[in-house]
């Protein structure tokens, strides 16, 4: 580098490394734009980012008539802009002497004795926490390695992985890790010395960097599909269709393959759903049932969603009270729990003692009351459902146009379900309600919007529809 006379090539610590072998000329970034006696008198394109070659060479001649203060050496072109203050050293040198080089407005530089520091407050207790970027501790102390969140009372970084956080994050995306504030943040990061670059983020720069998330899963991972046609067959609206994992969205199966009427229903791949056993939420689900059933007559133990793996039997079952038959013997010591057999038919449960059959009728009736309830709950509920449809008239040559004037209906409404009218289809109207026609409604619509000026084509916004 012809300012700092350095060889390093490190962009985190001293920028970009630049060689114009049409000048014969090396310099370091960093040492360019915190040098004292240049500044951008170009347009962007002009030299280097602003920087003339003529300036370039008139401050590597002032340079060399000043000596470094921490090596000694000459060459030093950055000066402390404290008033009286006659210290001037190398970038790479004033960085290993905590020197402050403020990268803004007109880009000044502190030595080591009049740099700014933060202001902690006295009677803050002193210890040791978490750096929120790397998760190492750190001390919590006023010092050149570690910073303070200005937003948030309890956040500490280490000053070189907020530097590495800002080259990638740029200037749209660098905030604090805690609470995600933005301005407050960068303000005082670069008054403390953090370089932040005005880019865009680094994983918004890399080509193609969300291509799979584009791509909806489809594929059949039970142990045994059915499908003749393979696990990659997927044909929508049929047996055939696959549903993926509620949870995780990354397992999938066909309808037909886990005995699925439709789409709508819940599924849970094996990996999730070990998962979820393993938190307890089915054990604490079953065992909450069964208790709000014989315990409880109110609607709040009636109303708790079972387990979708589980489907509860309904209160009245003839299975369900056989089955809760030998657990009450069992509690009331009547019999062995090792010598009851589930009873065959009625006449024989009838048969087993007087006390069964009292406990039992009771039991029946509570079940009875409990379905009366049920059902009393659901009319209620049903009174609370839309059920009304919105008709749109929809012409497939001006799908656009056609479609927001349905949506501008006075009577039109999101909750309603909507009904397709094709009424350009052999020059007479033509309903189809079925799922296939509203498909079809929304890939024309969504073909629209992909070729408008705002998305500029499927070529440059890639949209995908995913219509389950």
């Amino acid at each position: 580098c012809v300012l700092c006379g350095r060889a390093d090539d490190c962009p985190a610590k001293y920028g970009e490394k630049r060689t114009y072998v049409e000048y014969n000329l090396t310099v370091h970034y960093y040492c360019l734009l915190m040098s004292s006696g240049i500044w951008q008198r170009g347009e962007e394109d002009e030299g280097v980012d602003g920087f003339l070659i003529t300036d370039i060479r008139k401050e590597v001649n002032r340079a060399a008539k000043l000596t470094c203060n921490i090596c000694k050496k000459k060459g030093a072109s950055i000066g402390c802009v404290a008033p009286k203050c006659k210290r001037s050293y190398h970038f790479p040198c004033g960085l290993q002497k905590e020197c402050i080089f403020q990268f803004m407005e007109d880009f000044r530089s502190y030595c080591w004795e009049h740099k700014p520091v933060q202001n902690f407050p006295v009677k803050e207790s002193r210890g040791t926490s978490q750096c929120t970027i790397c998760l190492d501790l750190i001390e919590q102390l006023p010092m050149y390695t570690v910073l303070k969140s200005p937003c948030c009372k309890n956040a500490w970084f280490h000053r070189e992985c907020l530097q590495y956080q800002a080259l990638s994050a740029g200037i749209f995306f660098f905030r604090c890790t805690v609470c995600n504030n933005k301005d407050k943040f960068q303000k005082e990061m670069l008054r403390m010395g953090i370089y932040i670059p005005e880019k865009d983020a680094a994983w918004e720069l890399e080509e193609n960097a969300y291509q799979d998330l584009l791509q909806c899963y489809q594929h059949c991972d039970v142990k045994r599909c059915l499908c003749k046609k393979g696990r990659d067959y997927h044909e929508p609206d049929s047996k055939w269709e696959i549903k993926r994992c509620q949870c995780c969205g990354s397992r999938g199966t066909h309808l037909a393959c886990s005995s699925m009427k439709s789409w709508e229903q819940n599924w849970e791949c094996t990996e999730c759903r070990s998962i979820l056993a393993k938190a307890g939420n089915y054990s604490k689900q079953k065992k909450h049932s069964l208790a709000t059933s014989e315990k409880t007559d109110g609607p709040t133990g009636l109303l708790e969603e079972p387990s979708p793996k589980h489907p509860r039997q309904s209160p009245g079952s003839q299975r369900n009270f056989l089955l809760r038959t030998p657990k009450i013997m069992c509690q009331n010591n009547l019999s062995s729990c090792s010598h009851l057999e589930l009873p065959a038919s009625n006449s024989v449960m009838m048969s087993l003692s007087p006390l069964m059959s009292n406990r039992s009728w009771s039991l029946r009736k509570k079940q009875i009351k409990q379905r009366s309830q049920v059902s009393n709950i659901l009319k209620e509920l049903k009174l609370q459902v839309n059920t009304k449809t919105t008709r749109l008239n929809i012409n497939a040559e001006n799908i656009w146009n056609t479609a927001l004037k349905g949506f501008r209906q006075r009577n039109f409404s999101p909750t309603n379900t909507i009904e397709i009218n094709f009424t350009n289809c052999k020059n007479r109207s033509k309903t189809d309600t079925s799922a296939a026609s509203k498909h079809h409604f929304f890939q024309l619509l969504m073909l629209h919007l992909q070729n408008s000026s705002l998305f500029e084509g499927s070529s440059v916004k890639n949209l995908s529809l995913d219509f389950q």
